[in-house]
């Protein structure tokens, strides 16, 4: 009996086994109340070069990337010269995270945010974080006209509750803007329940622009009183309430985010990414054959980000496997599937 010396068959069966091994190694676990997407704001106008656009949003992404695991909020920019396809990044985590929160909310704001492709504006609001990438310098805004809030209109508080919930609220926005931009209130009713609010300002604030977020935030959120929760998303602050203590709420296992990452580097210490196909099916899990898909823009553009991937990897000295797999490429995968997805709208229309 002949055996099969087919390499296409081969590694599809190698990732077959480790996506099955993946499988039976993950235990279940309920979602990170940190990392739980609040809304995507995405806006301006298209990036009008994708080449440079790319470029300068993936060597951002990665220096965020890289000092968000030493600092709880991180600014950058690329070269002004690059204008209108320069980038401005800013990411920062709210006051009660520790770091191993902070850094797995921006990787998951790090994802979302590239659903705003092509557009050159994109806000990321988590529970836990905050992501912000754009072609220009808006550091020192604090509104904006695409501002939102968001009540949650499934409970309702009961009045005593309410009160204090008002009342945490009017303290949090009065108080942060002389504490660094944060503060944190639990208040209790008369009853067993307790109120939680949170006000953050972006570091990027003076203090009079703090107060002047926080002040519209806190007007706006008391609109949403008596739901029990709320939050407002204003460009230069964050806001809300609850009647649950989301202070404490319980990291999801970093178990099984460990295994997940064991099984991407098993399977892409099999697939060479430098050959376009095999990267394409397998490490991105493409099923469809990249040479007949519609959507070619897509295709070329992630091709070239992995390309400058690689080389930006090697010339920035990352000797390892796991920033070009997990930070940059991941950038690339999420750009591609933006993209495709922009050019079938344009079908329809």
């Amino acid at each position: 009996m002949m055996r099969s010396t087919n390499p296409r068959l081969s590694t599809q069966l190698y990732v077959f086994f480790i996506m099955l091994v993946c499988l039976l190694l993950a235990e279940r676990v309920w979602g990170d109340g940190r990392t739980q997407k609040v809304n995507i704001l995405c806006g301006g106008p298209h990036e009008q070069n994708p080449s440079i656009f790319v470029q300068n949003y993936v060597i951002s992404m990665e220096n965020l990337n890289q000092k968000i695991r030493t600092s709880s909020f991180v600014v950058t920019t690329t070269k002004a010269q690059d204008a209108p396809n320069g980038h401005y990044g800013f990411t920062q985590c709210y006051g009660y995270l520790n770091t191993a929160d902070c850094t797995s909310c921006f990787a998951d704001a790090r994802l979302l945010v590239t659903q705003c492709y092509p557009f050159t504006t994109g806000r990321v609001y988590l529970d836990g974080c905050y992501l912000r990438s754009d072609n220009y310098s808006f550091f020192e805004e604090y509104q904006r006209p695409d501002d939102a809030v968001e009540c949650d209109n499934t409970t309702r508080m009961g009045s005593n509750t309410e009160a204090s919930a008002r009342q945490a609220v009017i303290r949090a926005g009065a108080e942060a803007p002389n504490n660094g931009g944060y503060a944190h209130i639990e208040l209790a009713g008369a009853g067993n329940d307790t109120a939680y609010v949170l006000a953050d300002c972006w570091k990027t604030l003076n203090k009079s622009s703090c107060k002047a977020c926080l002040q519209n935030a806190s007007a706006v959120i008391r609109g949403c009183l008596p739901w029990s929760e709320a939050r407002v998303l204003n460009a230069g602050c964050f806001m809300r309430y609850s009647t649950r203590d989301f202070f404490n709420s319980i990291p999801a296992s970093k178990r099984s985010k460990g295994n997940c990452i064991i099984c991407y580097l098993l399977i892409s210490s099999k697939v060479d990414s430098s050959e376009p196909k095999q990267f394409f099916k397998v490490v991105l899990m493409e099923h469809t054959d990249p040479v007949s898909l519609q959507n070619i823009q897509a295709t070329v553009l992630l091709w070239m980000c992995v390309k400058f991937c690689s080389e930006h990897n090697k010339n920035s000295g990352f000797s390892q496997r796991f920033p070009a797999v997990f930070g940059c490429r991941s950038d690339c995968r999420s750009l591609y599937t933006q993209a495709e997805i922009h050019s079938e709208e344009k079908k329809r229309l």
